[in-house]
């Protein structure tokens, strides 16, 4: 399973999300037209684990999951569910920020979390 996958997964099954955002957890872009608040996530950096043979056994995947709403309040009530995930799933977020999309108005939080991945 990639660690999109399995982000989705954590993020989909948690009931918190469920009534906040549905089904709108996106990777890479919002689709033109979403609505809000709404989640979306994307993979940042990918260091490799590999054994003294040089077989590849596992990743660390860091990945970027951005919360957006109308307003900091819908960003944050929904930040602070993706964190509540993560953390029921054994993922501890290692970073949290406000962000904020200038062109759309729309107001954000960004949370930055590694997960382990076995191949």
């Amino acid at each position: 399973m990639s660690a999109e996958s399995t982000l989705y997964a954590i993020l989909d099954a948690h009931p918190g999300l469920a009534g906040l955002v549905a089904d709108r957890i996106y990777p890479g872009a919002l689709p033109e037209g979403a609505g809000y608040p709404a989640i979306v996530f994307a993979r940042t950096d990918t260091q490799g684990i590999d054994t003294l043979h040089g077989s590849r056994i596992a990743e660390d995947v860091t990945l970027s999951v951005q919360a957006w709403g109308s307003g900091r309040t819908q960003a944050n009530a929904v930040g602070d569910q993706i964190q509540a995930a993560l953390q029921a799933s054994g993922n501890l977020p290692t970073n949290r920020a406000d962000i904020a999309d200038e062109a759309t108005g729309l107001e954000g939080v960004e949370i930055t979390v590694t997960l382990l991945i076995n191949l």
